[in-house]
């Protein structure tokens, strides 16, 4: 027998009391879409539902969509290390092996905590236009960062759907292919998502380093967007990414989010694109940790360092990365599992590369200005020319005059070409048009709504007029 489908999984979810094996699941609703069926949130290894149980308290039922052998071996490693840990960006969970059923069969899920929070890519761009709050989430990024690695953890898949916003503070979800010490040398089920892997990460890749990559390109995007927020719309982020997507990382060489960045007048930028594309020339076990020493590579020698790079590097007060990873991997094993603490404040150079820029930056025209002086001299001197004939008598009135307006509305549509023509102007009419595309969807789908509850109704009135006729028969055969 196959593994269960989404559907078959979706029609189970409608009887909870005969579904699920747990007793508080059995007593559950799920929540429910506009047409009545349970709404689940599908991905690459598991459809997720909401249940809301007695007392209203919420659980996600996470329902697998590929057989795993070591299933619940892994979530048991899991699930003892995180209540441990005691972590404030994980949520509680529990692994049961027969726990839903299908078909006359049990089969795995997970019963977790439901955590009502905005979506990383939500939350961004709702505050493009707030740096001071997508600088604050840098720096917690980083404390999260120093937080799973002090605990020997690596989330394994960090990436916007995994990345939940609450009340402003981070809390992490999936856990699917988490690495946690108990599970040294086994390889992964997964590589994370394409947007936020480095490009030569496999299965084997399965250490409490899996992170660094995609914690930098998380990093990179909020610093980027704080500083520059038009880069949302100008390399049309949010679509399965933040920022950057696997094209940028496979060929950076034509990476347009680069260039950028690289062409930007904000210095942090400028080194920001300099170090991810030296991050892109190592292999995936060699990319440092956040917080953690820069090998020799990132930094070529034809061009000299930033002061926080010369700071991040030190003078070999760390080991090489090699060996910080061999002997972080055996110390988290040996060392007695204690809670692990978030750190207090991020390193000294992440602050000195975030800079004290909290005020919303202004938007400004990103074109040049050299050409409307020059056409604006030459106006000036052609006009000054005609007006000069006319004191000589060479020129009645009329001549200046009617060169002087030609002048003045050539000029006119020559600032508004150059107007309509600003990458930021540009920018703003794709804002509109994209806002203007949603308004008329969600018209539609208000119609669409609409439709479905006027068909609800005339199916109660019908079923309403059904059950009368019933009761009427029923009570003339009783009469009878």
């Amino acid at each position: 027998m196959g593994w269960p489908t989404p559907q078959e999984y979706n029609e189970a979810i409608q009887n909870p009391r005969t579904a699920f094996s747990d007793r508080e699941l059995q007593t559950g609703q799920p929540v429910l879409t506009p047409l009545g069926l349970p709404r689940p949130i599908t991905g690459a290894f598991a459809s997720v539902y909401q249940l809301v149980c007695a007392g209203q308290r919420t659980w996600a039922v996470r329902c697998f969509l590929r057989d795993f052998a070591d299933h619940q071996e892994r979530y048991a490693a899991i699930s003892a290390h995180l209540t441990r840990a005691r972590l404030p960006y994980t949520v509680n969970f529990t692994f049961l092996a027969d726990g839903i059923r299908l078909n006359g069969r049990w089969y795995p899920i997970l019963k977790m905590e439901w955590v009502d929070g905005e979506s990383l890519l939500a939350y961004i761009e709702r505050n493009l236009r707030q740096p001071a709050r997508l600088l604050d989430l840098a720096q917690q990024w980083v404390q999260m960062a120093q937080s799973l690695a002090a605990a020997g953890i690596g989330h394994g898949d960090l990436q916007h759907g995994n990345v939940l916003v609450v009340q402003d503070r981070i809390r992490l979800i999936d856990y699917d292919g988490m690495y946690v010490p108990a599970l040294a040398g086994r390889r992964s089920h997964e590589v994370g998502h394409r947007n936020y892997q480095h490009p030569r990460r496999s299965e084997a890749d399965f250490s409490p380093d899996i992170d660094n990559f995609s914690t930098w390109v998380v990093y990179a995007s909020l610093v980027a967007l704080a500083a520059e927020p038009q880069l949302w719309t100008t390399v049309q982020a949010g679509d399965e990414c933040l920022l950057f997507r696997r094209e940028d990382f496979e060929r950076p060489d034509r990476s347009r989010v680069l260039q950028a960045l690289g062409a930007s007048g904000d210095p942090r930028l400028h080194r920001l694109a300099g170090v991810l594309r030296d991050l892109l020339s190592l292999d995936p076990h060699q990319i440092p940790p956040i917080d953690g020493q820069l090998p020799q590579v990132v930094v070529p020698k034809a061009r000299q360092p930033a002061n926080w790079i010369r700071d991040h590097l030190g003078a070999g007060s760390r080991p090489q990365m090699a060996a910080t990873a061999t002997k972080g991997a055996a110390a988290t094993s040996a060392a007695p599992q204690q809670p692990a603490q978030p750190a207090s404040a991020p390193p000294a150079w992440i602050e000195d590369f975030l800079g004290a820029q909290t005020a919303p930056a202004s938007m400004t025209f990103q074109g040049s200005v050299s050409r409307e002086r020059a056409v604006a001299a030459l106006s000036l001197l052609l006009t000054i020319a005609a007006w000069f004939l006319l004191d000589l008598g060479t020129l009645g009135v009329a001549g200046p005059a009617a060169v002087t307006a030609a002048i003045l509305v050539a000029n006119l549509g020559h600032l508004a070409a150059g107007y309509h023509r600003d990458p930021g102007v540009l920018a703003r009419r794709h804002v509109r048009a994209r806002l203007r595309a949603t308004a008329r969807s969600l018209q539609r789908t208000e119609r669409a709504l609409q439709r479905v509850d006027q068909e609800r109704a005339q199916i109660r009135r019908v079923h309403d007029e059904q059950r009368q006729r019933l009761a009427a028969q029923e009570q003339r055969l009783k009469a009878n």
